[in-house]
């Protein structure tokens, strides 16, 4: 039998977040009798380096000091020459930066795989030696994996289809279908929250494009027509004072829980009645394919999601909740009072979110196509074949959006 693949994954850092979460399933769940992965932090610690080591999977971790440092760079180049891996996967663009130079000085052959995970920051006009470093990486990669069809569309427009981008949406693991459990009661009790209340709440950073202001606004509104509601945000940022301010400003702070940074986010999502999405894209970012709404989905709640980025290609509008638009705030209230109201709707909807995660979402199957895209770019650099089963579930409904075999 040949010796496994190595295979070097690059982050920016392995601290609470999306793109690190999808990478520890990632590891969890790739054949390891044919590829053996390890990892280079660009920063040091993080939530996820324990339990990526409990995968017998090598850390390292490197000293961080500001947001590009050539002792990190030729850390970089020193480890890729030493481990000498067949592919180079980096997550997150800091990583997709570095592991793009590194990659170019650091080895005499190789693949190299970078990840587009959602809509970065506007870099401006003045910056033209960033704009031409993000050229250069998209076009030397010999894969770019994005998470959802919005950001494969948007890379294939702004490169004239002359670079080979693939979507592999992210995984969930089938165990958090669970996690919504009968421990809601005390879940509420330990919040503050009363008795008897509905709960609307969301998960995220507290950073501009995901539109908390707009979740307080709807709240300010929710609370006038339904006196048992109350919001939860979890999550952690550079807004949280600007937020709690805005809550006292609307006259709703005694409504709105403010969680902070949570490490078992999953396990808090019985609070919810109702999970609210309220991201947008601007000059901050955007998003790919949001693990909030996934997470949410897998653990049978309805969902009401600004429809944005990939968050509309994970349910149509009516299935698993409501795909809104988040400039419309009296429809965003309208469906939200409706599912408030309507507790065997509220049911209806959870479910069917949860059957959609369950049958096309999961970690295995997430792992089974990245196993193809590394043997397709070893072969060949091809893109990898996908059947109608591995499609996003959209594309069987009719709802337009392109399959691989169209691109």
């Amino acid at each position: 039998m040949d010796s496994p693949v190595p295979i070097l994954f690059v982050i920016g850092s392995l601290d609470l977040g999306g793109s690190e979460k999808q990478l520890y399933l990632l590891l969890k769940y790739l054949d390891r009798q044919r590829f053996r992965p390890f990892v280079v932090s660009l920063s040091e610690g993080g939530y996820w380096v324990r339990p990526i080591q409990e995968l017998d999977v090598e850390v390292i971790s490197l000293k961080r000091r500001g947001s590009f440092e050539i002792k990190r760079l030729t850390k970089l180049i020193s480890i890729m020459k030493k481990t000498d891996p067949s592919i180079v996967h980096s997550y997150q663009p800091p990583a997709n930066k570095y592991a793009t130079i590194a990659a170019m000085i650091g080895r005499s052959n190789g693949k190299l795989i970078i990840s587009r995970r959602g809509l970065a920051s506007d870099p401006g006009n003045d910056q033209l030696v960033l704009r031409g470093l993000d050229d250069l990486m998209y076009r030397t990669a010999d894969a770019v994996v994005c998470n959802s069809w919005s950001l494969h569309k948007d890379l294939k427009e702004r490169f004239d289809g002359k670079i080979n981008a693939v979507v592999i949406p992210n995984g969930m693991e089938d165990f958090m279908a669970l996690e919504h459990s009968n421990n809601r009661s005390s879940l509420r009790r330990a919040a503050g929250l009363p008795r008897g209340s509905l709960v609307i709440g969301t998960v995220g950073r507290l950073v501009p494009f995901k539109n908390h202001p707009l979740f307080l606004e709807l709240a300010a509104k929710v609370v006038k027509k339904e006196p048992r509601a109350y919001f939860v945000i979890i999550g952690d940022g550079p807004m949280l004072d600007e937020l709690r301010d805005y809550a006292a400003e609307l006259d709703i702070y005694d409504r709105v829980v403010f969680m902070g940074r949570q490490e078992k986010v999953t396990q808090l999502l019985p609070l919810f009645d109702v999970f609210l999405f309220t991201s947008i894209k601007d000059r901050s970012g955007g998003e790919g394919l949001p693990n909030a709404v996934m997470e949410a989905m897998m653990c049978g709640l309805p969902c009401i999601v600004s429809n944005v980025g990939g968050s509309e290609e994970l349910f149509e509008d009516g299935e698993a909740g409501y795909m809104v638009d988040p400039e419309a705030k009296e429809d965003c209230l309208r469906k939200l009072l409706a599912l408030l109201r309507d507790k065997p709707l509220r049911e209806r909807m959870g479910k069917l979110g949860q059957e959609i995660m369950l049958r096309d979402y999961s970690a295995e199957r997430m792992g089974r196509r990245f196993a193809e895209l590394y043997d397709s770019v070893l072969a060949r650099g091809a893109k990898p074949p996908m059947s109608n089963a591995q499609r996003n579930p959209l594309h069987s409904r009719g709802s337009g959006i392109p399959s691989v075999t169209d691109l």
